[in-house]
């Protein structure tokens, strides 16, 4: 059985920035929980993050989608190696409803251990009033055994991570 998630810290974006990190996690828990609300100052919905600062081909993903009646699934760059995460759903876009913030989850199981390579599931949500509500379901395998000591958020291609996104970090410590 789990015991609760411990907050080890959250930040709050006062000024438009490129990004957000997470640097010396300590290695104490099981697992890595994080919560967040974001914005993108430009017309972006997807947030880029990396492990360990890591820019090496390395990050692999799928995903699930389903905004109104449309639904699908994709395999990012064709199940190719990238040299970060895309989270679509993790950032909402300028151009969506005034003032609206993407809602997202990213759990990471075994962030510490350095046998196996890290897998983690991220849930996230891109509201627009005028065409509704985009969920997304992304599963990541990252292809290194080194534990997980910082996480970088960047605000993708374009624009900066706006005032007022929230970014919490939680560990899990399994009893």
């Amino acid at each position: 059985m789990a015991n609760g998630p411990t907050l080890i810290t959250t930040t709050t974006v006062g000024s438009a920035t490129p990004s957000v990190t997470f640097g010396t996690i300590s290695q104490s828990y099981s697992d890595l929980y994080i919560i967040g609300s974001m914005r993108n100052s430009a017309n972006n919905d997807g947030a880029l993050v990396r492990f360990n600062g890591s820019s090496s081909s390395i990050y692999y993903e799928r995903s699930l989608y389903s905004s109104g009646s449309a639904a699908g699934a994709q395999i990012t760059g064709a199940g190719a190696a990238q040299t970060q995460f895309l989270g679509y759903g993790n950032m909402t876009p300028s151009t969506y409803t005034a003032n609206g913030y993407s809602n997202f989850s990213i759990y990471i199981p075994n962030y510490s251990g350095t046998i196996i390579q890290k897998a983690a599931t991220q849930f996230g949500t891109a509201e627009n009033n005028a065409t509704g509500v985009t969920l997304y379901q992304w599963i990541w395998t990252w292809a290194s055994t080194a534990a997980i000591n910082s996480i970088t958020f960047t605000a993708g291609s374009s624009g900066n991570i706006a005032a007022g996104s929230v970014i919490s970090l939680y560990g899990i410590t399994k009893a």
